[in-house]
């Protein structure tokens, strides 16, 4: 800003967190502090001036990393992986946010702007957002942390195909300076595909896999796994400039609406359609069930584009059919496929569960002596308190 008053900025950000510090001038501020609201400071600080670039560590996550380093494998992923919030931390995965950018306005995806925050802004600004893979510095700094403490970095990232993420995940991991190597996967998958083969992957990691046999487990997950969707408004891929105006117009007034799939080399392509009147999440529910393998058991999940409802009808008719290994978990979708999308598209990730895949996680490997700090790390997450958040 142009001239910034210091001492109100100061007093909002107080009631946000602590271990706050202001440096710089009435025209350029840098800001960190502690605090469990990250996006109520990006919000904050834009009402002072022009926010030109954010980072935020969660430091009770980190803390948490220092207690279960070892010999162990640690799983990273960006935030186009759409899986429950429990799983972030009960499997200990973490995860390097997208950029969503609404005009000169940007956000960290799921971190400082929620999918259902994301929704209600697509809705009611008139510029259309655009989404951006984490700069190759955002990785590096997950990345080397990450490298020092445990044995195997293993960084999956959504399908090369549709972004850049990859490729800027594996220039990050080529830039690691010390510690053990970062090892980037495809998963030739998105939202809650790419969720289900990180979480494999992290009970993978949890049971024990390390190194060859880990990236293995990983690639066989990949290979099990089928992400399916529908897009019931195609107004929004217009809007994104994705498709043009007059095919949308064709496809509401034949009334169809698109079926799309992810294919074996990650390539998103439309596989069908169905009627957009009527049922569409059962319209969808058939098409998977169509395709799966008599007798086989699977695990599911479901993301929704602020649909919840039919994101729940969806998870219901499968469990119903389907033999699944447990409750099909359903989420709200990333702004990654949000943007491409909009309001109204389902997602389901479909992963056979069979001998391999089974094995993989009851793999057991004894745990290194003094491993445990139970009492210490209480004392130290305790001491930390608040993710870091700088401005």
């Amino acid at each position: 800003g142009e001239s910034m008053d210091r001492r109100r900025l100061r007093e909002e950000l107080s009631t946000l967190g602590n271990s706050m510090v202001l440096a710089g001038t009435h025209r350029k501020l840098k800001i960190h502090i502690h605090t469990n609201e990250p996006e109520r400071v990006f919000e904050c600080a834009a009402r002072y001036g022009q926010v030109s670039a954010t980072k935020a560590d969660d430091m009770q996550q980190q803390a948490r990393t220092v207690s279960q380093a070892g010999a162990n494998a640690v799983i990273v992923t960006d935030s186009g992986a759409d899986l429950p919030d429990q799983a972030y931390e009960e499997l200990g995965i973490h995860v390097v946010p997208l950029r969503i950018n609404f005009g000169d306005r940007s956000y960290m995806d799921k971190l400082s702007l929620s999918p259902a925050d994301f929704f209600r802004e697509l809705k009611r600004n008139p510029v259309y957002p655009q989404t951006s893979q984490p700069a190759p510095g955002d990785f590096r700094r997950v990345y080397e942390f990450l490298a020092s403490h445990f044995s195997d970095v293993i960084s999956i990232s959504m399908t090369r195909t549709v972004s850049g993420t990859w490729q800027a995940a594996v220039s990050a991991a080529e830039r690691v300076r010390g510690g053990n190597p970062v090892r980037v996967v495809d998963s030739r998958s998105l939202s809650a595909g790419q969720g289900l083969i990180v979480m494999h992957a992290a009970e993978c990691a949890r049971a024990g896999l390390r190194g060859e046999r880990l990236l293995q487990a990983v690639e066989r997950s990949i290979d099990k796994t089928c992400c399916y969707g529908l897009v019931s408004d195609l107004s929004w891929a217009v809007r994104g400039g994705r498709i043009p105006g007059w095919l949308q117009k064709l496809v509401e007034r034949l009334g169809l609406a698109p079926i799309f799939r992810i294919d074996s080399s990650g390539e998103l392509k439309t596989r069908g359609v169905t009627r957009s009147r009527g049922d569409l999440a059962g319209a969808l529910a058939r098409y998977v069930m169509r395709r799966i393998a008599p007798g086989q058991r699977y695990r599911i999940a479901v993301a929704h584009a602020d649909w919840p409802d039919a994101g729940q009808r969806l998870a219901d008719l499968l469990g119903t059919v389907i033999d699944t290994t447990g409750p099909i978990p359903v989420v709200e979708t990333s702004a990654v496929l949000g943007t491409h999308g909009g309001p109204g598209t389902l997602v389901v990730g479909i992963q056979q569960v069979d001998g391999s895949l089974l094995a993989d996680t009851d793999t057991a490997v004894e745990q290194p002596q003094g491993q445990s700090k139970q009492a210490d790390q209480k004392h130290q997450n305790d001491r930390i308190g608040h993710p870091d958040v700088d401005v």
